[in-house]
């Protein structure tokens, strides 16, 4: 059982932890009794050719022998070993003495283990109770960096990072290496708070301000990071973290041991330069402009977007976006140009507040830029324009058609006469032209009284030639004037007022010598002049286009709007069989 027992043993112990203790009680016991009743042996020995002591198998335990400076020579010391009998036995020797100072990590140079230097960094910044996170996180690019504390008031927490590592791990076989053992001295002005410890160590001892951590045979050893409380005013110096073997004195490692940590009296300001990192200007600037602050949240984004840092695109978006409303909030009609410019280039689909846009309008006039102010003032409107013209599909799609209607209608006279105003009301026209036909099915207006006029084709039609006499009247420089004109001459043709369409028809061949609606203005003149004289007297051609071509076939359907308007132009002569026959039959003659 003995052999099974230390033929399973691994280089940190047996599995699982638990059992280490028992199995190195049964081990113990075995070797001292069971395994010492068989050895009948003699040792014998000898230091520097001098008689040092004898140990036999019936000693209850080993034995310890002590050599002073005396006794032993410069230079190499010479031990010998004299065994008599059988049974086996084991030593270690071990050279020790003291120096007046620590060695350097220079001087403790080997190729098994090494400890790097030991980082004491302030506590966190805290902003209203709430501790601020520090660090690199929002930033994509940077130079990093880290604040050291050298001197802290009483009631301050420091923590303390220290890291460590094997060489070539890959190549040592686990039961070879070397077992590790780390002592970190903890101040006597500090304490030592446990629950903080960090590390991937096995187990740890604390006593008499020193903390020993048990690395084992472990290939990576990782690092340590704890804290401590200053709790007694001074200055104290810490000592190096000192790593080494268990069983090989020899191999050992240092960092280094010129580091130096002042406590001062409670609440008394700490000289130490600090440096905040991106993380820490990103939630400061955001608690400031969370609570209102404006003034110190410019300040932190400002330092942030300035220090020469890349950051990721979701801070960055956020930062700007925070320091155009301070801007806003504040007054200051160059930075509020300066990010405007950066999120329209950047972000374009970031939506900004109606009021906050007036503003940034106002801040380019400020700044003597007045086209830009338009062309933002005109941009506004029509998003606000076309974002409130949607309660109108809303209303006409629950069966509410006029009521739609009469909210365009209110939207237009409320809104700036923009290109997208003056096309969406011309549009209203001919969706109300498109709508005559189907009077009879048009529910009346919700705010008409019980004694309103029945709603007819007749009513529709005047509503909209008195939309399009609005339209031709208010915009005669708009591109959809010419078109506006048409319909507004095929609207007078159904309601039958022949002498009106003449003269829309002579109007709008003089005002428009060049539209694309003059060609079915000639069929139009013929249709309304005969069917208005009976036929009794006759009816010439105007030849007002002495280059262009008659009427073809196509002249004679309905055009399509060009404008964005959501419907196409009610064509009078879309189908030709929709008027009497007698009068086109004249007019081909």
């Amino acid at each position: 059982m003995a052999s099974y027992l230390a033929a399973t043993a691994r280089a940190d112990g047996w599995r699982p932890h638990k059992a280490k203790g028992p199995v190195i009680a049964a081990l113990t016991t075995y070797y001292a009794r069971g395994e010492r009743e068989r050895a009948n042996y003699k040792v014998t020995l000898t230091v520097n050719g001098t008689p040092a002591g004898v140990v036999t198998s019936d000693a209850p335990e080993s034995m310890v022998l002590q050599f002073g400076e005396g006794e032993l020579k410069p230079g190499k010391q010479r031990i010998d070993i004299g065994f008599v009998g059988r049974g086996e036995c084991a030593f270690a020797v071990t050279l020790s003495g003291f120096r007046s100072r620590f060695p350097t990590p220079r001087e403790a140079v080997n190729q098994i283990v090494q400890v790097d230097g030991r980082l004491v960094q302030p506590p966190p910044l805290e902003y209203k109770g709430r501790q601020v996170r520090r660090g690199f996180g929002v930033a994509a690019r940077y130079d990093s960096f880290v604040n050291q504390a050298r001197s802290v008031p009483v009631g301050t927490v420091v923590s303390i990072n220290t890291s460590y590592w094997r060489y070539n791990t890959s190549r040592i076989e686990a039961p070879d290496r070397d077992y590790f053992v780390v002592k970190e001295t903890i101040p006597a002005g500090f304490r030592l708070l446990t629950d903080t410890l960090g590390g991937d160590y096995l187990s740890y001892d604390y006593a008499d301000n020193t903390l020993t951590l048990y690395y084992g045979s472990k290939e990576h050893l990782g690092g340590l990071t704890y804290q401590m409380l200053a709790v007694t005013p001074g200055e104290y110096r810490l000592p190096p973290t000192l790593i080494r073997s268990l069983y090989r004195p020899d191999v050992f490692h240092l960092n280094a041991d010129d580091q130096r940590l002042a406590v001062l009296p409670r609440n008394e300001k700490s000289p130490d330069d600090y440096r905040m990192t991106p993380d820490e200007l990103y939630e400061f600037g955001r608690f400031n402009f969370d609570d209102g602050d404006f003034i110190a949240a410019a300040g932190h984004l400002k330092q942030l977007l300035e220090a020469g840092w890349i950051l990721n695109d979701e801070p960055y978006r956020e930062s700007v976006r925070m320091l155009l409303t301070c801007a806003l909030k504040t007054g200051d009609n160059d930075a509020i140009v300066n990010y405007f410019e950066i999120l329209k280039e950047k972000y374009a689909d970031l939506v900004i507040p109606f009021n906050e846009i007036i503003r940034v309008a106002q801040a380019y006039a400020a700044t003597g830029q007045a086209e830009r102010a338009c062309v933002i003032y005109r941009a506004t409107a029509d998003s606000s324009f076309s974002r409130e013209t949607a309660v109108a599909g809303v209303l006409q799609q629950e069966g509410r058609f006029l009521d739609g209607h009469d909210f365009l209608v209110r939207l237009w006279r409320d809104y700036p006469d923009t290109p997208e105003v003056e096309n969406t009301f011309f549009a209203a026209s001919q969706v109300l032209y498109s709508k005559a036909g189907e009077a009879s099915m048009i529910n009346p207006r919700r705010a008409s009284s019980a004694d309103a006029r029945p709603i007819t084709k007749k009513s529709m039609m005047a509503e909209t030639i008195r939309m399009l006499e609005t339209f031709v009247t208010l915009y005669p420089e708009s591109p959809t004037a010419d078109e506006a004109s048409y319909s507004l001459v095929n609207a007078y043709l159904d309601l039958d007022d022949y002498e009106t369409v003449v003269a829309r028809t002579d109007e709008l061949i003089r005002l428009f010598p060049d539209s694309k609606w003059l060609d079915p203005l000639p069929l139009l003149q013929a249709l309304a002049s005969s069917t208005s004289a009976g036929l009794t007297r006759p009816w010439h051609w105007p030849c007002r286009w002495p280059n262009r071509p008659s009427p073809t076939s196509a002249a004679w359907s309905a055009p399509a709007r060009t404008s964005g308007s959501p419907s196409t132009s009610p064509g009078r002569f879309t189908t030709p069989s929709r008027r009497s026959k007698k009068p086109l039959s004249f007019i081909r003659r």
